[in-house]
């Protein structure tokens, strides 16, 4: 059960009484702000010097690391940080940031949407304090073309309601609207990994080390089920697509952690590496995941949007989630552990979460505060005033050993699994309100791969030429740090009986389309021996339930 956690908006028609005197309130008040602005040039002078932030674009982030370990493992985790302010206009001299890394306190906080969006909740919420995106999320968010999408609830609620074909919640229902769509996604996603594996067959005939391209393995997927109108079979315009987001996505996040760059240059450079590429895809008029009158009625500009939305935040994320998976599923102990008999597939679904949770793929979301809110938790009181930006510091919060216990910063799924859903151990992609829509596509595509992969073969990872390692980048998203290459060898026997999954048979409740069914593996099963009463299928089957109404990628 999730901690009870209370955020309460400042009530501004109060007046505080104050037994001090005047003269002695103004002092106290003064000394406070002196003691905040020594702060702030120490926390600045550190900053420069120590983290060298001219060049390094994660200065703040490894201040931050340093600060949270300086907390006893007790201590929930909340910091004040502030900073000498950037702000020229309307003149600022010190800018504070709230960084939470607590993970009830972000789920409480990710319940309260984005306020330059969802101006009708706060209509419907008037108690809920105004938290709008912070400068480093907008700034993204119009740097790469996607500025239209959030700046206008109309249009914003239009797109997310389009958003609805991705939940896959009509694959049961052949009347719906999105029922063709799903189940032809579903058919792609089955191809495009069969043909994977069969190209790292082929590769891997040598025994040697291989590095796989799955951003292309993913854009594929999105192409190929979002515009089926257009044939997609040109692999090298494809990996050209995917070196194109991966430098917008560096020269993104390098402009957006420092509070000087000129974001008008970010936009030019990423009109100059996209814009080929958006108005080739922009040539299917019959996207498959879009209402014909929406795509009528829709300007090309949001049209064109919408697809760096997918290209980024779908095809990045799928990635992502996949390198991480095989490095730390390769590393020798992991694998002998956990894999060496193949895995079923509930149990593969908790070590993904638990890789999840260690790797925070997408690692923070900023956001601001428009008013000043308090956060009751355990006895404790965080003031927020108005203005002060928010660090939503998730590679934290899931590994905070208060939460999590004494195994938070270790591949531990028999120690923490019990406490995946309810401190959500894949927070990476948000919660609540401010959710990445685009979980459940991620889930679908990452998982049928892995379970392809890890019942296939016997795999052996290194990173830069070194094994039992996983090094981490905060970048646009968390990347392994050095070349991903892993050593795949065929199983030497059949160890798992297979058997065809007949249509009426599968379950795209809990997002398993997997074709191959791996007979004989789920009484065995590693987590479900280890507690039979727990059921992973059935949590993640409630989890996709409860966004069946939900969208692609979260801009909120």
């Amino acid at each position: 059960m999730v901690k009870e956690v209370r955020i309460e908006k400042k009530n501004t028609e109060k007046k505080e009484k104050h037994s001090r005197s005047g003269f002695s309130l103004v002092t106290g008040k003064a000394i406070k702000k002196l003691r905040v602005y020594g702060r702030a040039i120490a926390n600045t002078a550190i900053l420069a010097w120590k983290y060298n932030a001219r060049k390094d674009p994660n200065a703040f982030h490894h201040l931050l690391n340093d600060l949270y370990r300086a907390l006893p493992p007790n201590k929930t985790k909340v910091l004040k940080v502030p900073v000498i302010s950037p702000k020229l206009y309307p003149p600022q001299i010190v800018q504070e940031v709230v960084a939470i890394g607590n993970a009830p306190i972000l789920l409480a906080i990710e319940q309260i949407p984005c306020s330059q969006s969802n101006q009708t909740w706060y209509t419907q919420h008037p108690d809920k304090p105004k938290i709008k995106r912070g400068r480093a999320f907008s700034s993204i968010l119009e740097a790469i073309g996607m500025g239209v999408l959030t700046a206008n609830e109309e249009i914003h609620n239009a797109f997310l309601n389009q958003m609805h074909s991705l939940s896959f919640a009509s694959l049961n229902n052949p009347n719906a609207i999105h029922h063709e769509f799903q189940t032809n996604t579903l058919e792609v996603i089955t191809n495009e990994t069969n043909a994977l594996i069969k190209q790292i067959e082929e590769r891997s005939a040598s025994n040697e080390p291989i590095e796989i391209d799955f951003l292309v393995f993913s854009l594929k997927i999105l192409l190929k089920s979002f515009y089926p109108n257009t044939e997609w079979n040109d692999e090298a315009w494809i990996g050209r697509l995917a070196r194109a987001i991966e430098e917008v996505s560096h020269q993104a996040f390098k402009h957006i952690m420092d509070p000087y760059s000129n974001m008008e240059k970010l936009r030019q450079i990423a009109a100059a590496h996209l814009d080929e590429y958006i108005d080739k895809i922009l040539e299917d008029n019959k996207p498959a995941y879009l209402t014909p009158e929406y795509v009528r009625d829709t300007s090309t500009e949001i049209k064109k949007q919408i697809i760096i939305a997918l290209l980024f935040a779908g095809g990045d994320n799928i990635r992502r989630l996949i390198e991480h998976c095989l490095v730390e599923f390769g590393q020798q102990g992991t694998f002998k552990k956990y894999f060496a008999d193949g895995v079923a597939y509930s149990d593969l679904l908790t070590y993904m979460k638990e890789v999840e949770r260690l790797y925070t793929i997408i690692f923070a979301q900023p956001g601001e505060a428009e008013e000043s809110f308090t956060i009751e938790y355990e006895g404790e009181r965080f003031k927020v005033k108005a203005g002060d930006h928010l660090h939503y510091t998730t590679w934290i919060a899931t590994t905070d050993e208060k939460e999590w216990g004494p195994h938070a910063r270790e591949f531990n799924p028999e120690a923490n699994k019990d406490k995946h859903a309810e401190l959500q151990a894949d927070l990476t992609f948000g919660a609540k309100q401010r959710r990445c829509r685009g979980k459940i596509f991620t889930h679908k595509v990452a998982p049928e791969l892995l379970m392809a992969i890890m019942n296939q073969f016997e795999i052996r990872s290194y990173v830069g030429g070194n094994e039992g390692v996983h090094p981490i980048k905060y970048d646009f998203n968390t990347e392994v740090d050095g070349a991903v290459k892993i050593r795949y060898t065929r199983r030497l026997q059949q160890t798992i009986e297979k058997e065809v999954v007949e249509d009426e048979a599968r379950q795209p409740v809990n997002g398993s389309r997997v074709t191959t069914n791996y007979k004989g593996l789920a009484e065995k099963s590693f987590i479900c021996q280890l507690n039979k009463s727990s059921s992973t299928e059935e949590s993640d089957a409630m989890e996709v339930e409860a966004e069946r109404a939900e969208s692609f990628i979260s801009l909120n």
